[in-house]
């Protein structure tokens, strides 16, 4: 009887854990509301370290996301002649910004034979080609949640002259960062991260 009684408490006990790890598991997950927000933050902090920073008729510009701008612009480049530029607080966005698996390469070159960020004398320099103006990246696009999971975050993004791209975030050191994206530069160069 008493192992039986014994054997009874500990499935109880067991059942009670495994509910109590299940539930904070589920419990955890974002809401719809919750990941859009994560979403579009993220999103237009990519818009500007992509494009919005490079482009002096862009410094003004606001990007809107579903109706969001961008609140703080931490990463900023200070022009020393018509195209090229230094950043500050570059290192600390970029690795704020996408998952340690994404390279300053993956991001600000071809990954073949064209790149336009450099580092000399403890700066980075970015060498913006303004010659183009093909077609910029628009302003004001719409984001909607394709699926959310605790430890990744997928969107459609589009604007009324693109069609939709996905853009994913992964959870990393207890961050949401990027870790799949799409732009294009204002010479039309195709950009697919991750």
């Amino acid at each position: 009887m008493k192992k039986v009684l014994l054997l009874i408490c500990i499935l109880i006990s067991l059942s009670t854990i495994m509910y109590v790890i299940f539930a904070g598991a589920n419990s955890s997950q974002l809401t719809k509301d919750e990941a859009l927000k994560i979403g579009e933050e993220k999103y237009l902090e990519f818009l500007w370290i992509v494009d919005g920073a490079f482009n002096n008729e862009r410094l003004d510009g606001e990007y809107i996301v579903n109706g969001q701008k961008l609140n703080n612009k931490e990463f900023t480049c200070t022009y020393k002649n018509n195209t090229i530029c230094v950043g500050k607080n570059f290192e600390e966005t970029f690795h704020r910004l996408f998952c340690s698996s994404i390279t300053y390469k993956d991001v600000y070159s071809d990954l073949d034979s064209y790149s336009w960020i450099t580092y000399e004398n403890d700066e980075y320099l970015f060498n913006n080609l303004n010659t183009c103006g093909i077609n910029r990246m628009n302003l004001n696009q719409k984001m909607e949640i394709k699926e959310i999971s605790n430890d990744k975050l997928s969107f459609y993004v589009y604007s009324d002259d693109e069609k939709h791209k996905e853009f994913i975030l992964i959870k990393e050191d207890d961050n949401w960062k990027i870790s799949k994206a799409y732009y294009h530069d204002l010479c039309e160069i195709r950009y697919n991260i991750g």
